[in-house]
């Protein structure tokens, strides 16, 4: 490939990567802002009136959050389309890390390359077909072997959802700045705006402007996808201002309903209020958006992009801050042979409790009993205190922790965790 092309291919990328880059900021905007109005929602019926002393009366009530927090995007394909329904097929189009220091007021969010190559089973595989080959628990694995970063919650989506979201909240209203007509009709996709036009978007013509680029007569943006990406900025812009202001909150469950069907993550709603008030009050200027550095190579047929961790270095050290290394150093005062752990099977699935003691054991906890409980639906941890709250994030793939165990699980105060196994319980295993 000649010195021209490679650099063709290169700019291409990067504009892709900004591309996906606007799609994950929104989605994680969209995440924090549906938790928080959710939570205000309940908690005081709406934003009108004291949106200040509702601010600060949540900021408050909430946890004060200390620890940074890193939480890997999947953007998933399309999959089979004769099984649409069924994610775990689906290949990752779109792999990214957000991690956010709460102390500093800073946020990496830093762009993995599909075609990342990995070795999986001592074969050669390229990144995105990680989550069908071994679901979350694998991409985790990876990004711990690859930046040394510890996944703390995981948000995955269906781009489906877009004329959903757009949808839900009512449209935007958007000024057309040129004339956009263009026609595929394969894709049965027909764009149709006039310049100087104030136009009612809904989620099909939302769509549309977010993929315009040029005419049927080739005219259009004279710098292509980046004046595109300039477009689709002004169209976030929009939906973000919509979905924060106070009409919003009566379109609620529609905008849930939205979001619940094409983004699933294991963030529970009190995380994404603590963080979420601190994330919405960032400088954007601290937010840094980066792409992973490596090389293209053409290897047995198929094009792979190779990492390289001495040229990452930089990024790596920005992902390692102090509030992990303060988890490393709560780690270094407990003895796992010492924890002692109950599991309760909730769930009435036979061997189900043996089955997570035997991980557990495997990892190095030597006093674990089981017993039964109640039935339940989510599957919980409880601890005693913080530092068992470390353990279980650095150990296991469950995130529903709760720090302080009820009396009705730990009569004479025994236990130093209760795990309670509910009917979602799918593995626990070690990270």
């Amino acid at each position: 490939m000649s010195g021209n092309k490679k650099e063709k291919k290169t700019t291409k990328k990067k504009r892709k990567n900004i591309l996906k880059g606007i799609l994950v900021v929104f989605i994680i905007f969209m995440v924090i802002t549906l938790g928080i109005t959710t939570y205000f929602f309940q908690k005081y019926g709406g934003f009108v009136g004291e949106v200040v002393k509702i601010v600060k009366d949540v900021k408050n009530e909430v946890i004060k959050v200390e620890d940074s927090i890193t939480v890997l995007v999947l953007g998933l394909d399309f999959g089979d389309l004769e099984q649409v329904e069924n994610k775990d097929i689906k290949r990752t189009d779109t792999i990214m890390l957000a991690h956010f220091n709460p102390n500093t007021d800073e946020c990496q969010i830093v762009s993995i390359p599909r075609d990342t190559q990995i070795t999986y089973k001592n074969k050669k595989w390229k990144i995105n077909s990680a989550y069908p080959l071994g679901g979350e628990k694998l991409l985790k694995q990876l990004m711990k072997d690859m930046l040394g970063v510890n996944v703390d919650y995981v948000v995955k989506v269906d781009y489906n959802g877009f004329r959903q979201v757009i949808d839900a909240i009512g449209g935007v209203e958007m000024y057309i700045d040129q004339d956009m007509f263009y026609d595929d009709w394969e894709q049965d996709l027909h764009i149709n705006f006039k310049a100087g036009d104030t136009v009612q978007l809904d989620g099909k013509k939302a769509e549309e402007f977010f993929r315009w680029r040029q005419n049927n007569d080739g005219t259009g943006l004279p710098n292509g996808d980046l004046d595109r990406i300039k477009n689709q900025q002004k169209l976030m812009g929009k939906v973000m201002d919509k979905i924060m202001s106070p009409s919003t909150i009566w379109k609620i469950d529609s905008l849930a309903k939205a979001i619940e069907e094409n983004v699933d993550t294991d963030l529970d709603l009190k995380t994404i209020v603590s963080y979420g008030l601190e994330f919405l009050e960032l400088d954007k200027a601290n937010v840094e958006m980066s792409t992973l550095v490596g090389e293209s190579v053409y290897k047995d047929n198929l094009w792979y992009f190779m990492y390289d961790k001495e040229e990452n270095a930089e990024l790596i050290k920005k992902l390692k801050d102090n509030s992990k290394n303060k988890q490393s150093n709560d780690l270094k005062d407990i003895l796992r042979e010492d924890v002692k752990i109950k599991v309760l099977n909730c769930c009435n699935i036979n061997g189900l409790a043996s089955e997570v003691k035997s991980d557990l054991l495997e990892i190095g906890y030597d006093k674990v009993e089981i017993d039964n409980g109640l039935d339940i639906e989510k599957t919980k941890i409880l601890v005693k205190e913080n530092k068992y709250k470390t353990l279980m994030n650095n150990d296991l793939v469950v995130k529903n922790i709760e720090v302080g165990i009820d009396k009705k699980y730990n009569h004479n105060d025994e236990y130093d965790i209760v795990i309670l196994l509910g009917k979602d319980y799918l593995k626990i295993g070690a990270k």
